[in-house]
């Protein structure tokens, strides 16, 4: 019994190993069709599902760069028609001071004086009255590279709007071609419009420097055609926040007047006269051509006064305020007493002048000799029309009367005048200092040269105060001043003894101040060479490079903006 329940038993163990191996073949053997099948078509379906993922990632990234690709278009047009309406209203970005094409690289010979009119290699061809058709007018050049002007220069009259701006409308006076009112290329000239109260105007003129040679005139054509023609101006102007703006804080006693601004395209102060057009000859990619050049700019100013009586109602004005910067500056000085002749009596007219006081000044440098000979041909080469009778009966030289220095004591008409004795753009493009180098360090000479400028241009502005007592005065000499303060936001910032320049002109206006002390005249009694010669002896005894790095708020490069009150680098000091 014992030994069959063994046998059982081993059989039963045999059995399971048997099914067991049998198990195991099974399952190590190669599986059936219909396994494989299954298999396969679910990694088929994974990767289906991973591709459709896949595609539909690449779709989306698609879709997302397409619509990168339309708003970098549209950002694209914006700016392009960005740049042709900065390139359009170019004439107003730095026509403001004279054109830095006149002035010589600091490593280039400083020219000779240019031989007299008579003897340049020009050719003249008579016109009649009328004007023959003109040649199509090149489109305007490229803007002005960056580097030609000061950086706290290059933002003037924009034309950008601006909230509180109104735009200026053009005008081209129908007369213009007929009366021979036309820009250096040709074409006619005209002034943009503001209409406001009609009692009251402000009319002013442009500055961008001025040409005296053909060469100079050919350059400033083709390179700076904004300020040769009226080509390409827009059709609406937008002046920002200054003098001439519609913004009640700025210009809180004029911004509701009628404005007006003469386009400056004449590059002769509205001076020249000559009837013949100037035949030059350039050189082109076609080859070498002659091109037309008009100096009319004393006729331009007359066109422009004939349609603002005849079709603005000028002559409804009860008071009107001639004012300008630079080029234009000196335009009303030079123009204002026969611009007042044409109003009535009881009109009241004035003049705003800033930074266009020219001194003829030539001592102690080769670069202003060369300006001051270059202004001094100037009337000749335009047949300039100088209209002071007083001023060219008493100077010895009828050129006399193109400087400020020498006309302003003829001027009959009050004038306020805005003026910086260190002008930068003064002391580079007449005295030929780099202002820029000056920031720095400067030779101990040219130093005293720049100083005996300034002492110059304070004598002939005290020779026309002490001789008018209507005038006003705004005078700044303790910095390196810059070119100009109505056609920026410096109309609203830069004080004289806690007096902004836009508060000094209002109350000289208004009659608020005193002629007795000379209250109508800000001064500044400082003076930049001493402060500055001061603030280098200080840097070299290493007092102020200390003083700088313990406040932290100076650097070197700066030691010449030192003003002596209020500093806490400087030693306290009574001017």
């Amino acid at each position: 019994m014992a030994s069959l329940t063994v046998r059982h038993a081993s059989l039963g163990f045999l059995v399971l190993v048997g099914q067991l191996l049998l198990a195991f073949v099974l399952l190590s053997s190669p599986s059936s069709p219909s396994t494989v099948d299954d298999h396969q078509h679910q990694q088929q379906q994974q990767q289906q599902q991973q591709q459709q993922q896949q595609q539909q990632q690449h779709t989306a990234v698609l879709a997302q760069l397409a619509s990168e690709l339309v708003a970098l278009r549209a950002e694209v047009g914006k700016l392009r028609a960005l740049d042709s309406s900065l390139r359009a209203t170019r004439p107003a970005e730095l026509h403001l001071g004279p054109p830095a094409q006149h002035v010589q690289s600091e490593k280039e010979e400083l020219p000779a004086s240019p031989s007299p009119p008579s003897s340049m290699p020009v050719t003249a061809a008579p016109v009649a009255p009328v004007p023959a058709p003109l040649a199509p007018v090149p489109a305007p050049m490229a803007p002005v590279p960056a580097a030609l002007a000061p950086v706290e220069d290059r933002v003037a009259l924009s034309g950008r709007k601006t909230a509180h701006d109104i735009a200026m409308a053009k005008v081209l006076p129908k007369h213009a071609l007929n009366m021979g009112a036309l820009c250096l290329d040709g074409s006619p000239a005209g002034y943009y419009i503001r209409k406001g109260d009609p009692n009251r105007w402000v009319i002013m003129m442009e500055g961008g420097g001025w040409c005296y040679t053909p060469k100079s005139c050919e350059e400033r054509r083709s390179r700076f055609g904004y300020l040769g023609s009226m080509q390409g101006k827009p059709k609406e102007f937008y002046i920002p926040k200054y003098f001439g703006s519609g913004d009640v804080e700025t210009n809180p006693d004029f911004y509701n007047w009628t404005h007006v601004l003469f386009v400056y395209c004449d590059a002769t102060s509205f001076l020249g006269n000559r009837q013949e057009r100037l035949m030059i000859n350039v050189t082109r990619p076609e080859g070498r051509v002659e091109v037309p050049m008009y100096f009319r700019g004393s006729v331009v100013l007359k066109s422009n006064m004939r349609d603002l009586f005849e079709n603005q109602g000028l002559s409804s004005a009860r008071e009107v305020v001639f004012g300008g910067l630079s080029a234009g500056a000196m335009g009303i000085v030079l123009h204002i007493d026969q611009l007042r002749a044409q109003f009535p009596a009881e009109t009241r007219v004035v003049g705003l002048v800033d930074a266009g006081i020219f001194i003829d000044y030539r001592d102690g440098s080769q670069h202003a000799a060369s300006h001051c000979s270059h202004m001094q041909q100037a009337p000749a080469f335009w047949n300039a029309t100088l209209f002071n009778k007083k001023c060219l009966a008493g100077e010895p030289n009828s050129w006399h009367c193109m400087f400020p220095g020498h006309l302003l004591p003829y001027v009959e008409t009050p004038l306020f005048i805005s003026q910086h004795i260190y002008d930068n753009w003064v002391i580079k493009n007449m005295l030929g200092f780099p202002w820029l180098a000056l920031r720095n360090m400067a030779n101990p000479q040219d130093i005293e040269t720049i100083y005996k400028f300034g002492l110059a241009m304070r004598k002939a502005l005290q020779s026309f105060m002490s001789r008018d007592k209507r005038a006003g005065l705004w005078l700044s000499s303790c910095q390196l001043g810059v070119h100009g303060e109505i056609g920026f936001m410096r109309w609203m910032e830069h004080s004289i003894g806690g007096t902004v320049l836009q508060k000094a002109f209002s109350e000289w206006y208004r009659g608020d101040c005193s002629d007795e002390g000379h209250r109508c005249k800000w001064v500044e009694s400082c003076d930049w060479t001493e402060n500055y010669q001061r603030n280098v002896s200080l840097v070299e005894k290493g007092v102020l490079q200390r003083c700088m790095m313990k406040h932290s708020r100076w650097e070197i490069g700066t030691v010449m903006q030192f003003r002596p009150q209020g500093d806490a680098c400087l030693p306290q000091r009574k001017n």
